[in-house]
C-alpha cells in the first residue's frame, strides 16, 4: 500500500495525512460532555444547502439514497475547513434531505437539505456565522482544471484525493461560485462546556499485572513514503528520522535507570524478522515500566494499534503517523478484528489513553472508540469515558511535530509523581506546533469524569 504524502508550501514540514473519505456514521456525542482544546472549541453548527441531483425528474428521488448522495458531497467541507484552518467536524452528522422541496432549474433537480453536526472550530471563528463553499454534486466538479482545485502535490492527479484538498480558492482552480459551488452561511450555536482543570487517572494507568504495578506504554511511527523493503533505523524517511529523534531521545533517559532494552521484531506483530523497534523495561519507584517505541515498518499500522491496545491492553497508545482512515486504519477494521480473532484480541474495562497524532483525528477516531468502550458496561459507562481518554487533532498535522509531541506524553505520563494536567499536555502540544508557525487544535474528549 502507497502512503501519499503532500507539502506545505512554507517550510512546515510533511503533513501526516489520510487517504479516503471517512466513512459514514451515525454515532453522536453527548452535547452535555464537556472537552478540553486550547485554541478551538466545539460547536453545533447547522446549515441549508442546496443538492443537485442526477434524478432526471423528481418523481425519480428517493430520501435515503438522496440523503446518501448528499453526505458524499458534504465530505467536500473538509478541504475549505482545513485549508483555511477553520477546524474539523465531527462524525454523527445529520442530514435532513427536503424532498417534498425539490425544484427543476436549468435542466437540473435542486434538492434543497439541512445539515446539522459537531465541529471543533479554531477560536478566530468564534461568532455567529460563518461562510463555507460547498458544491452543489460530485459530478459538477469535473471541469477542464479541476486538478488545480486539488492540492499541489503528488497527488494532484488523483480525484480520489479531491475531497480532502478541494479549496476553490487554490491558485487557477475553474470552479465558480453559483455554478459549481454555492456559498453556505454556517449558523455557530452552542459550544461543548469546556473541563477547565483535569488530569489523566494516574493510579488506573499505573495497574497490577501478576501482582506487580506496572505501567505500560507503546509509541508508534509511521513512514511518510513505505519502502519496498523497511529498516526503520537507517531508511531516509522523514517519518522515521522523527522515529529514531524520539527513540534516541528516550533512550538516553531510560538508560541511565539502567532500563533493560528487548528487540521489538516484525513478528511479534504479525510476521517477519526485521527488527521494527525497542522495549525498554526498568523499574522506577516500585512501578515496572514498560515503553515500547516501534515503526510501522512491513507491519501494518492497524495490526500494532491492536496489539497494543486490545492484545497487550497497555495504558497509552500513541500514533505519530498518516491517519490513512478508509485504508485500513479506523474504526471499522479494529472492529472487525476484534470480532473475527476474539482469541486474540478483546477490548478491556482498564482505564486507557489513546492519543491520534495524525491529521484530523478528531474527525475519524473519537466517537467510535468511545462507543466501544461503552459497550463493555452500558449500565455504569454509557458514553464510554470512564475507562478512556482520547486525544485528537482538528486540523492536519505535520510529521515535523512527531517527536516532539511524543516526548510531551512520555514526559507527562513517565513523572506520574509530579502529575500534569492535559491542559498543560495540550498546551505544550500546542506550543510545538506554533514554533513551525501552524496549529492542529488539540483536543482531549473523555476527561470529563477525571480527577479535576
Amino acid at each position: 500500500m502507497k502512503f501519499w504524502i503532500f507539502f506545505v508550501a512554507t517550510l512546515f514540514g510533511l503533513s501526516a495525512c489520510t487517504q479516503n473519505p471517512p466513512p459514514a456514521a451515525n454515532q453522536k456525542r453527548k452535547d452535555e460532555n464537556p472537552l478540553y482544546a486550547l485554541t478551538g472549541q466545539e460547536r453545533q453548527v447547522k446549515f441549508q444547502a442546496l443538492f443537485r441531483s442526477d434524478a432526471k425528474k423528481i418523481e425519480d428521488l428517493n430520501t435515503s439514497k438522496t440523503r446518501s448522495e448528499i453526505r458524499k458531497v458534504t465530505a467536500f467541507l473538509f478541504g475549505p475547513l482545513t485549508h483555511r484552518d477553520i477546524g474539523g467536524a465531527q462524525k454523527g452528522d445529520k442530514i435532513t434531505p427536503h424532498v417534498d422541496q425539490a425544484f427543476v432549474e436549468g435542466g437540473y433537480v435542486f434538492v434543497p437539505y439541512t445539515y446539522e453536526a459537531t465541529w471543533m472550530i479554531h477560536s478566530r471563528y468564534q461568532g455567529t456565522s460563518l461562510s463555507v463553499p460547498l458544491p452543489y454534486s460530485i459530478s459538477g466538479l469535473i471541469t477542464p482544471k479541476w486538478k488545480n482545485c486539488n492540492d499541489s502535490g503528488d497527488h494532484r492527479e488523483d480525484w480520489g484525493f479531491l475531497w480532502y484538498f478541494w479549496d476553490p480558492l487554490r491558485d487557477n482552480c475553474d470552479h465558480q461560485l453559483n455554478r459549481h459551488y454555492q456559498e453556505v452561511e454556517i449558523e455557530i450555536g452552542t459550544a461543548t462546556p469546556q473541563t477547565t482543570r483535569s488530569f489523566p487517572e494516574y493510579s488506573r494507568l499505573i495497574r497490577t499485572k501478576d501482582g506487580i504495578p506496572t505501567l505500560s506504554m507503546t509509541f508508534a511511527f509511521g513512514y511518510v513514503e513505505e519502502p519496498d523493503t523497511a529498516d526503520p533505523f537507517k531508511d531516509h524517511d522523514y517519518g522515521m528520522s522523527q522515529f529514531r529523534l524520539f527513540y534516541d531521545q528516550v533512550a538516553a533517559e531510560l538508560l541511565s535507570l539502567n532500563f533493560k532494552k528487548i528487540p521489538i521484531l516484525q513478528k511479534d506483530i504479525t510476521r517477519g524478522s526485521t527488527t521494527i523497534g525497542t522495549k525498554f523495561i526498568g523499574d522506577k519507584n516500585g512501578v515496572h515500566v514498560e515503553v515500547s517505541i516501534l515503526a510501522a515498518a512491513g507491519v501494518d499500522q492497524m495490526d500494532i494499534f491492536a496489539h497494543s491496545y486490545a492484545q497487550d491492553h497497555d495504558g497509552f497508545f500513541g500514533w505519530f503517523g498518516h491517519s490513512r482512515v478508509g485504508s485500513g486504519f479506523d474504526a471499522q477494521m479494529f472492529a472487525y478484528k476484534l470480532e473475527t480473532f476474539p482469541q486474540r484480541f478483546s477490548l478491556t474495562t482498564d482505564y486507557q489513553i489513546i492519543y491520534w497524532a495524525g491529521c484530523n483525528s478528531y474527525s475519524y477516531y473519537t466517537l467510535p472508540f468511545f462507543e466501544l468502550k461503552a459497550d463493555l458496561n452500558p449500565t455504569l459507562d454509557p458514553n464510554g469515558t470512564a475507562n478512556l481518554d482520547l486525544i485528537s487533532n482538528a486540523l492536519p498535522s505535520l510529521f515535523s511535530l512527531n517527536a516532539d509531541n511524543a516526548w510531551v506524553l512520555f514526559a507527562a505520563l513517565f513523572n506520574w509523581e509530579a502529575a500534569t494536567s492535559y491542559q498543560d499536555i495540550i498546551k505544550n502540544i500546542e506550543n510545538s506546533a506554533a514554533a513551525w508557525r501552524t496549529q492542529v487544535i488539540v483536543n482531549v474528549l473523555g476527561d470529563e469524569d477525571n480527577p479535576q
